[in-house]
């Protein structure tokens, strides 16, 4: 069974100390404040991540709008979240979320893969060998770029505790983000 998730990635909590946490709580507290009248949700801390996860219905409109907004947040992607690690139904996945997201116009794409749970058959290399391989066959108009390709389904592989995979689609980048960054880049040319 899939389940849509949100993986939010923060920005500066990573390089504080022993109170990380703090801030981490902090955080969390600042999120589900802010997404509270879009739906409920079951909220994770995990290594590196927030994982949202949704449950029963909700506004997906309203959530990634508001997710925008929160101060911390640096970006966040949609992914789907496995019960088992399937490579199969993983794949399939993959396609149709290539059918009911990816523009006709994009036309060459590059596997990205990151597999942390040893125990998983294949390797980092064979899961974007493999997946390459069953998006081609299923979508024989693309091809693959890996050096500028139009789109990328990353896959990744992980947690052997809770059976964990995902098939993520594109990242949201907070716009607060961009442009403090063009405000720094901005007094950096003065």
């Amino acid at each position: 069974m899939k389940s849509t998730v949100y993986l939010v990635k923060y920005g500066e909590i990573f390089t504080k100390g022993d109170n990380r946490y703090i801030f981490m709580d902090t955080l969390v507290k600042n999120i589900k404040s802010m997404i509270r009248e879009t739906g409920k949700y079951e909220i994770v801390k995990e290594q590196g991540r927030i994982i949202i996860n949704p449950v029963g219905e909700y506004d997906e409109e309203r959530l990634e709008k508001k997710l925008l907004q929160v101060f911390g947040i640096i970006g966040f992607s949609k992914a789907y979240m496995f019960d088992e690690k399937d490579f199969e139904v993983i794949s399939k996945v993959a396609c149709e979320y290539i059918d009911e997201n990816i523009s006709p116009l994009k036309k060459t794409f590059k596997v990205e893969a990151k597999r942390s749970d040893k125990s998983f058959p294949l390797n980092s290399p064979q899961i974007c060998r493999e997946l390459g391989s069953k998006i081609l066959d299923e979508k024989p108009e693309l091809s693959v770029d890996v050096n500028n390709p139009s789109f990328k389904p990353i896959s990744k592989f992980a947690d052997e505790a809770r059976d964990l995979a995902l098939v993520m689609s594109k990242d949201i980048t907070c716009g607060q983000v961009e442009s403090v960054i063009k405000k720094s880049c901005a007094y950096i040319k003065e």
